[in-house]
């Protein structure tokens, strides 16, 4: 469990170091979630470290 807060944790602070966040200011985590290509970039990072994440998503 650890390790996939930290690997989320890194797969944000990369987004926001790529300046890959669409919106400005204070962003939550529930709405950089929202964003389709934010979503996409951390999904795609965990994915590469083998964590799998089951559900349904609603974009």
């Amino acid at each position: 469990m650890a390790k996939t807060t930290a690997y989320t944790a890194s797969a944000i602070a990369r987004l926001l170091a790529l300046g890959m966040n669409e919106a400005k200011g204070v962003d939550p985590p529930e709405e950089l979630g929202r964003q389709e290509s934010s979503f996409l970039f951390i999904t795609e990072e965990l994915s590469e470290r083998n964590a799998r994440i089951q559900g349904t998503c609603h974009l």
